[in-house]
């Protein structure tokens, strides 16, 4: 898998504008980060929220699971959130998922109610768009 990243530019407000930046080249000296390091990153930590049912923070209505979480992507960890059905999500059934990925940034991550089993997040406009289709993981026996 290549290395990726989210990234909000400024003046930058909908997808046809941000995709028409793909295959840009990115460039910025180690000393204009934000200041935050990963280590010491505000924010839950994205193997915490794995199993948890993330909730929109504004209407409470569910976006889906978090399903995977990936540390090292930079300042905030990030996870990965399965789409329920309802929001264009594949039903358990079926052979593939369709999920995003979310930063566990403050911005991103309102609350966590881990004993609820629930996260309430913000997504940002424009990101359910780049869900992407795949196959769901199989359980692996032991025998395996």
């Amino acid at each position: 898998r290549q290395p990726s990243w989210i990234l909000q530019f400024r003046d930058v407000d909908s997808c046809d504008a941000a995709l028409s930046l793909r295959g840009g080249e990115l460039l910025c000296s180690s000393s204009e980060g934000d200041g935050v390091d990963a280590a010491n990153a505000p924010g839950p930590k994205g193997e915490s929220l794995v199993g948890l049912t993330a909730f929109c923070s504004e209407s409470g209505e569910a976006w889906g699971v978090v399903i995977y979480s990936f540390q090292n992507t930079g300042t905030y960890d990030t996870v990965e959130i399965e789409l329920c059905e309802s929001r264009g999500g594949l039903p358990p059934s079926s052979p593939h998922l369709r999920s995003f990925l979310l930063p566990c940034a403050p911005a991103c991550i309102a609350r966590v109610e881990s004993e609820a089993g629930k996260i309430l997040v913000d997504v940002p406009p424009g990101l359910v768009d780049l869900a992407q289709t795949r196959p769901r993981a199989r359980a692996l026996s032991t025998a395996e």
